[in-house]
């Protein structure tokens, strides 16, 4: 997919800081030369050596945090404008990103492989002129339709460079990530031809609508527990022939989030984490699929077969959710009997699988981001409020900002309490008792 970065500039704080940095290392300098003085006051300069200490540890505490958070942002930062696009470029089936006329404007790996080209060869080329001559009116119609229906589906032959034409469902959306001035859509293509004979377009275009879907989950939910119970939903849609499934995050044996899409699916994993045993472990443990046409015959699992076959369970399908070599979690499918899954439900469900995992990591790429962007808050907040507690001692006592920090290093020191706590209740208690806010700093 293609590779935007948005520019980032150093917020003002940290070039302030370095230039704080800088005058104390020279007023300690100064300072230490003063002690040399025989004639100077030793006491008086040593303790203005300790404050003005203090306050360049404190300023170079609060510019490595600063430094620090704006290095993870920026390699966020790096990465935003991919953002929009990291699923459709994960997900393993074709996805084309179309302007309003249905120019190619961005196409995924999968996309440029089927057709057999490379993906810059796709680029600012009409999407019709990779679909048979057949099928171009029927797509142009669908595009037409776009600015009033944000979502559609056609059934199309696409055509390589080279070998045979590929018969897919094009589910198309208004792109939600689009810049907002020029209107997007997103393609995601489903092959029909590798289903059974006789009912091929119908299972395809549910896959195909549940993959566009799965596009648009990181940009609608950033929650991930309601993630996956939209997940869940989607993937029962999606394989035909399953009866119940449920998704899992981290080991079975001890999981960070769970969600099933019925009761039927909810039995199931009880009696598999009951068992300490079933498909689910396999899969997680081997970053394998795991399949059971005959679950109360499978030797695996002499204790998880009774108990599922008790809950109605004939046949379980387990993929792993991989991030590169990691996995970090299962897709399970179960049928209510056995010998149920065929070819195309095995496809349909490691296609479902994998693009799970590429939603699962965006959003937690946007959850790192989100903590990283609280932390720079609370830095910034720490300063200001060390900021407004000097402002409050200088009202109070009428001195100097260098005495006020040393006030408040002598407290912080003897009370053993944070720098940047100490300055906060000061802050909070002064205003309870006047009412207003109390003064800035400059």
């Amino acid at each position: 997919m293609s590779d935007e970065s948005d520019s980032f500039e150093l917020p003002p704080l940290a070039d302030t800081l370095s230039e704080q940095l800088e005058a104390q290392r020279q007023r300690v300098q100064r300072l230490q030369s003063a002690t040399a003085d025989p004639e100077g006051a030793l006491e008086e300069t040593l303790l203005e050596i300790s404050v003005a200490h203090e306050e360049l540890r404190v300023a170079q505490e609060e510019l490595r945090a600063q430094h620090r958070a704006i290095e993870d942002l920026r390699g966020q930062q790096r990465d935003h404008g991919l953002w929009r696009e990291r699923v459709s470029s994960l997900l393993p089936v074709p996805v084309f990103v179309t302007d309003s006329a249905g120019t190619v404007i961005d196409a995924n790996s999968v996309a440029a492989a089927l057709l057999g080209v490379a993906e810059a060869g796709l680029l600012r080329k009409p999407l019709a002129l990779f679909v048979g001559e057949k099928d171009r009116k029927q797509l142009r119609q669908v595009i037409s339709r776009m600015s009033e229906h944000a979502e559609q589906q056609v059934v199309v032959e696409l055509r390589p460079r080279q070998g045979n034409p590929v018969q897919v469902t094009l589910a198309a959306f208004t792109d939600p990530g689009g810049n907002g001035v020029s209107r997007q859509y997103r393609w995601v293509a489903v092959p029909t031809t590798a289903v059974e004979p006789g009912d091929a377009a119908k299972h395809s275009d549910t896959s195909a609508a549940v993959f566009a879907k799965l596009c648009r989950l990181p940009l609608e939910d950033d929650d991930e527990r309601q993630l996956l119970a939209r997940v869940t939903s989607l993937g029962r849609t999606a394989v035909p022939h399953a009866s119940g499934l449920s998704v899992s995050l981290g080991s079975p044996i001890e999981p960070e989030a769970i969600a099933t899409e019925s009761e039927f699916a909810q039995a199931v994993d009880g009696a598999q984490y009951e068992a300490g045993e079933g498909p689910c472990f396999d899969a997680y443990n081997t970053g394998e699929m795991t399949i059971s046409q005959q679950v109360l015959g499978d030797r695996r699992w002499p204790v998880f077969g009774p108990k599922a076959s008790a809950a109605g369970l004939g046949s379980a399908l387990a993929l792993p959710l991989q991030r590169g070599p990691e996995t970090i979690g299962v897709v399970n499918l179960y049928a209510d009997h056995e010998n149920a899954f065929d070819s195309n439900d095995i496809r349909i469900a490691g296609l479902f699988a994998a693009a799970v995992g590429a939603v699962v990591q965006d959003v937690r790429e946007r959850e790192s981001l989100r903590k990283l962007g609280l932390q720079l808050e609370e830095a910034l907040q720490s300063r200001a409020e060390i900021d407004q507690a000097k402002g409050i001692i200088m009202a109070r006592h009428g001195c100097s900002a260098d005495e006020a920090f040393a006030r408040l290093v002598t407290v912080s020191r003897n009370t053993n309490t944070k720098l940047s706590d100490l300055s906060a209740r000061l802050v909070r208690t002064s205003g309870r008792r006047t009412g207003t806010a109390p003064p800035r700093t400059a």
